[in-house]
């Protein structure tokens, strides 16, 4: 089974599995066999007590990671008083990411480089089990890999690094309970549908108090060609599920759980859902308020009512 295509980066966005091997809280290994082609190099060993990094892998040929690279340059500008140093790191040749960086100008304004000897991924992705990308690491200011996920999700993270205020604990559990909705959202890429339905059933009861793992599962139901109605019937509920969980649901919820209505033709219901939504958005949000008011001018303007 694979995404359905113009779904497929903001199915990334969402669904920002975490790690296996390496846990959040490592400390983050330093950055080698790297050439740097954009801004002065880096030693995150330099920066302990005063730097928060957040380290970015990308190519130039990944369609999402360049989709990304306004957002990053935002955020570096937003949170650079802040000592956020933002880096993006390619396994590409240093012809080819430097001549990319060049092209970009002002609009990649944070620090590029290459790494085709991939150190840095074997030391960050693989040992976190990451296999796509753009998938960003934020490092805090005690040295610690803190986040690992889709740079979409950075302006809900980086401000809670910034002031002090992001929750570990949380962020670890979340950790154990992605790496299980991981391995269930392998069986749908797989196209084992009755072991998914079986397995996400039992996430539904056994996440009841974790709406967002809810929530990325339904996302991805609704996101990959091919799902049968039983499938689909579940993803309803778990966005309903995962909705009505939260005390005050996000933008996310709204955009999910909008798309459920959709899937199910109560479009009058999703354009109300969808609006709120976005009204919800933070500032600096882009491209999640641009998924968000795309698919309300679709349902608004009398489009089937489906994300694809």
């Amino acid at each position: 089974m694979r995404l359905r295509t113009w779904a497929a980066a903001a199915a990334c966005a969402l669904i920002a599995t975490q790690a296996h091997a390496a846990t959040l809280g490592s400390d983050a290994p330093e950055l080698t066999g790297v050439d740097w082609v954009k801004g002065e190099p880096i030693s995150l060993a330099d920066g302990k007590g005063e730097t928060i990094y957040v380290v970015e892998f990308w190519a130039t040929w990944c369609g999402p990671c360049r989709a990304s690279i306004p957002h990053l340059t935002e955020l570096q500008e937003q949170f650079a008083d802040d000592n956020v140093v933002i880096i993006g790191i390619s396994d590409e040749d240093r012809e080819t990411v430097a001549s990319f960086a060049e092209s970009q100008g002002d609009a990649m304004d944070y620090h590029v480089a290459s790494a085709p000897e991939r150190g840095p991924h074997k030391a960050y992705m693989e040992a976190f089990g990451q296999g796509g990308i753009p998938t960003a690491f934020v490092v805090d200011r005690e040295g610690r890999i803190v986040w690992v996920g889709h740079p979409i999700m950075l302006d809900e993270i980086l401000p809670a690094v910034v002031d002090g205020s992001y929750d570990m604990a949380e962020a670890q559990r979340r950790a154990e309970v992605m790496g299980d909705i991981e391995a269930i959202t392998e069986l749908a890429f797989m196209g084992e549908q009755d072991a998914f339905h079986e397995r996400a059933s039992e996430a539904k009861e056994k996440y009841a108090d974790f709406p967002e793992a809810l929530l990325e599962l339904a996302w991805l139901i609704f996101n990959v060609e091919g799902m049968n109605e039983e499938n689909m019937a579940l993803g309803a509920e778990l966005a309903k599920t995962g909705f009505d969980a939260m005390e005050e649901p996000t933008a996310v919820a709204h955009l999910v759980y909008a798309v459920a209505l959709a899937e199910q033709e109560e479009t009058e219901k999703a354009i109300e859902l969808m609006r709120e939504g976005i009204d919800k958005v933070d500032e600096g949000m882009g491209r999640l308020k641009g998924i968000m008011q795309m698919l309300l001018d679709e349902w608004e303007g009398g489009e089937a009512p489906a994300i694809q």
